[in-house]
């Protein structure tokens, strides 16, 4: 299926932005233990280890003003994104260019009920993928903001080095939080359109709307708030059996038209 996405090109460069960022943080957390064994070692040059104290305040700086570029960018992608939504759900013009098969309900007419449907599709890819790998983040942001917190503050004396290396835990720990978040947050929204879609013939028009309209804006202003980006390999191993779930779904709660 030759689908069109728009914003693919946005989110697959701060993706690869946020992977150099990742190794980046790796080749610190190294420089960082380097250094500490190089300090206690009595009979090692002090100015290796300067110099590696050095080369990982650049390498931090260069992390932070990174990670600056890969929000930019990916808020870029997800604006398009969100127009991208409001065009294939209501049939509007909003978009420079619409997508293409980005959304798998294309039987369902315009509408409400059909931003909601979308919607639940992006809450449900979403909470499942990053079921499949917030344990691995978990792991990341503990051992490496430990190592950090350790030996940042066990081995260095220079308030400089030593606020540069903290910044580095407590930004990981940011990002656990906001993608914890993000994780109950989606998980909610998809209980929350069961919910809705499972009784939607008891409710009135006007009360299905304004349901469909509060689930669809706790999720956008949460992941807009997050500027959390999916796992692209775990997307990818996880993206025919999932496709196979939504289907089953939309058959369960009568979403197709």
């Amino acid at each position: 299926m030759n689908n069109i996405v728009p914003f693919k090109r946005d989110f697959k460069r701060a993706k690869q932005l946020d992977k150099f960022n990742s190794y980046f943080l790796y080749i610190s957390t190294f420089l960082l233990v380097v250094g500490f064994i190089f300090k206690k070692i009595p009979t090692m040059d002090e100015k290796i280890a300067s110099n590696i104290e050095t080369a990982n305040a650049i390498l931090i700086v260069a992390i932070f003003f990174l990670g600056i570029l890969v929000d930019y960018i990916y808020r870029n992608a997800e604006n398009l994104r969100r127009l991208d939504l409001i065009d294939n759900s209501f049939g509007t013009r909003l978009s420079e260019k619409k997508s293409k098969d980005y959304y798998t309900n294309d039987d369902t007419d315009f509408g409400f009920k059909k931003v909601g449907i979308n919607n639940y599709e992006s809450s449900f890819f979403t909470y499942n993928i990053l079921k499949e790998y917030i344990n691995k983040e978990r792991i990341k942001a503990g051992v490496i903001s430990i190592s950090f917190f350790l030996l940042a503050v066990c081995g260095y004396d220079k308030i400089l080095i030593l606020i540069l290396q903290l910044s580095i835990p407590f930004t990981l720990i940011s990002r656990l939080y906001k993608t914890e978040v993000l994780y109950c947050c989606s998980k909610s929204v998809c209980d929350n359109y069961r919910s809705i879609f499972d009784k939607a013939e008891e409710l009135s028009e006007t009360k299905f709307h304004a349901e469909i309209v509060k689930n669809l804006l706790v999720y956008e202003s949460n992941l807009a708030w997050s500027n959390i980006l999916l796992d692209d390999a775990t997307y990818h191993r996880m993206n025919e059996a999932l496709s196979a779930e939504w289907d089953d779904i939309k058959a369960r709660y009568n979403l197709i038209q």
